[in-house]
């Protein structure tokens, strides 16, 4: 930290570097390096840079801060609440006009390796600017892996003081066995390749959608439904699980909404056939399924101690 400040003028300017910053699981935590850290997040691994270049001048009011603040991570492992992340890298240039607004001074970019929020994420990037002024983020890209497909979404421009924020989200390739495997639907086995869109509203309240919109990519796949029909299963839901026993569907489609409450609720219509009954005749099925996503998340989460889980393979322990 290198400081200049003329009395007399009542200006001057400030160089700031931190170079190199290093964390480790152990004694150089970021934790460690406060005596009282009150954030919900860690770091176990990576480095930070930070340069910055501030010059003030004396002005009617308070006197005006201008500068410079280029930050760039490389590698950081870490947690936040019940968020783990692997391989965080990127470079976050910003532009100080006042203390009051900051602005980015270039694109912003950030990826990461590996973020486990209860189901994996991968290789995801984004590309975006700030200007805490005009409270908007523009986001240029976001595009991440999930369950062997690919989810992301087009340039858009984020209003932090609205209700609400449109933002679609494109799916393309999501294969069925991998998101049945990983989400707990231990009575259901699947396979296909899902693609579509999730029109999201973003807001204070959290996220909702409505009418987004998926369906599985030719030729199809197979829905198996393991679990044994209950004595007493209404006979039309009971005919429903028979054929999905050994659904070969050609036609999958959903629609889905999700609510304030957390409640994800599917429609989906699936055209095909049971080659083990009714001498494989077409079936039509038309399912009503819900969820509540919170809720699934915390289980999944349930009984794993992400610090523990992200602090073992930055050691290099499966």
């Amino acid at each position: 930290f290198a400081a200049l400040h003329n009395l007399d003028a009542g200006s001057g300017s400030a160089r700031v570097t931190a170079e190199g910053l290093a964390f480790d699981a152990t004694d150089r935590r970021l934790s460690r390096y406060f005596s009282n850290w009150p954030f919900d997040l860690e770091l176990y691994a990576g480095e930070l840079t930070l340069e910055g270049e501030f010059d003030w001048q004396p002005t009617h009011g308070a006197p005006t801060l201008e500068g410079l603040v280029d930050t760039r991570v490389e590698s950081l492992a870490g947690v936040y609440g019940d968020i783990g992340f692997l391989g965080l890298s990127g470079q976050i240039p910003l532009r100080l006009e006042s203390p009051a607004r900051v602005i980015s001074a270039g694109d912003a970019l950030l990826s990461v390796e590996q973020i486990d929020v209860g189901v994996p994420v991968e290789q995801a990037t984004a590309r975006f600017r700030l200007d805490t002024g005009r409270r908007t983020v523009e986001l240029d890209s976001l595009e991440a892996r999930m369950f062997g497909g690919r989810v992301w979404t087009e340039s858009t421009v984020y209003q932090l003081d609205r209700p609400a924020n449109r933002v679609d989200v494109g799916v393309d390739g999501l294969q069925l066995d991998r998101l049945l495997a990983r989400t707990g639907y231990d009575a259901v086995e699947g396979s296909g390749s899902i693609s579509g869109l999730l029109p999201l509203d973003i807001g204070t309240a959290g996220v909702t959608m409505h009418r987004g919109m998926l369906a599985a990519k030719a030729p199809g796949g197979v829905f198996r439904y393991k679990a044994d029909i209950a004595t007493g299963t209404n006979p039309a839901m009971a005919q429903a699980l028979a054929a999905l026993s050994n659904y070969h569907y050609t036609v999958f489609q959903t629609e889905a909404d999700y609510l304030d409450t957390g409640d994800l609720e599917l429609r989906m219509i699936l055209r095909g056939q049971n080659p083990d009954i009714y001498q494989s005749r077409p079936i039509h099925l038309n399912l009503n399924v819900s969820d509540n996503i919170p809720m699934l998340l915390k289980s999944l989460q349930a009984g794993r101690d992400i610090a523990e889980k992200v602090s073992r393979k930055v050691g290099g322990v499966p």
